[in-house]
């Protein structure tokens, strides 16, 4: 599923058609004072503390540039500092109501803190302001979602999916509502139609294999299973939850090897290395099980699943002190 973005606009006559400007030209900076051109060029390469540095003098010497403001918010939310994005698309906003691209962030900054009220005005404010843009339909739909609405989040969905034929995230969206509506045919249609959306993502085929499993179909799942796992894209995450799903079928040998090629894509996805601790220590291969405990471990100390963690890593040392394998 795609990721909740945000949103920024490349050039001041792309800001303008995203919901107009401060309402004034910028003042022409002196010497070697950075321009607003200059810091949005920082934006784009990723290079968000000097994106920070760049606009926090912009926004000193031009403190009612919404603008400025703006691309200062996104550039302190790219290099983590979310409270200070906030603070910035707020000021972006009470200079430029009709900034939409600030609304559309900060919604979406306050949907993943949970403030679901305050995420909704200000992702219905992006949409109103910005008629027809797919993102802001699949955003909306998200908060919506979150807050229990699932007919209008359906709805949203469903007109993100019309504007944007080539993005599978709102199907996805579709079928993760009816897999909590327990509708399991409902959810297999919706990520068929997201596989034929975004051919050679994994998480369509993933969703496919969840509702044939949850439909007791294992001959149908097994084989889109085994496709995930050949496919050069799948993610750490994405291979796990295949391993996972192969392991409820009694695909033992197929998990541990998803499991083991999670970790080849990144070592540093702890859930793979619990997932694989847990089929090895039913193996009894207590030793490699005990390793991938501890690993998952030092990667997530405080996750819910530490203490059973400890536990099982214990045992498979008292397996190993008594001289078992």
């Amino acid at each position: 599923m795609r990721a909740r973005s945000l949103l920024w606009c490349a050039a001041a006559a792309v800001i303008a058609s995203c919901g107009g400007s401060s309402g004034r030209e910028p003042a022409t900076p002196a010497g070697n004072e950075p321009t607003m051109a200059e810091g949005e060029a920082l934006i784009e390469r990723g290079d968000f503390e000097k994106a920070a540095a760049a606009f926090e003098r912009i926004s000193k010497r031009e403190p009612d540039n919404a603008r400025a403001h703006y691309y200062l918010g996104v550039a302190r939310k790219g290099r983590g500092d979310t409270a200070g994005a906030v603070k910035e698309y707020r000021l972006a906003i009470g200079y430029d109501a009709n900034l939409s691209e600030a609304h559309n962030n900060l919604g979406l900054i306050l949907l993943e803190q949970g403030d679901l009220p305050n995420a909704e005005a200000e992702l219905n404010t992006f949409i109103r302001q910005m008629k027809d843009d797919a993102g802001g339909e699949f955003n909306y739909g998200l908060v919506l979602a979150a807050m229990g609405r699932t007919a209008d989040a359906a709805t949203h969905f469903e007109k993100a999916a019309a504007l944007d034929p080539k993005d599978a995230a709102p199907w996805l969206s579709l079928g993760d509502l009816r897999r909590k509506a327990k509708d399991e045919k409902g959810a297999l249609e919706m990520s068929r139609k997201a596989a034929a959306a975004a051919p050679g993502n994994p998480l369509p085929l993933l969703m496919q294999a969840e509702a044939l499993v949850a439909m007791k179909k294992p001959a149908d799942a097994i084989p889109i299973l085994f496709a995930v796992g050949d496919m050069p894209e799948a993610k750490a995450s994405e291979l796990s939850t295949a391993g996972l799903l192969l392991a409820r079928l009694d695909e033992q040998d197929r998990a541990v090897a998803l499991y083991r090629a999670a970790l080849a894509k990144d070592e540093t996805y702890a859930t793979a290395h619990l997932l694989l601790a847990n089929a090895l220590a039913r193996g009894r291969e207590w030793a490699e099980a005990k390793a991938h405990y501890e690993r998952f471990l030092v990667l997530s100390p405080d996750a819910p699943e530490a203490a059973e963690a400890r536990g099982r890593m214990a045992a498979c040392e008292a397996k190993l002190a008594g001289g078992k394998k």
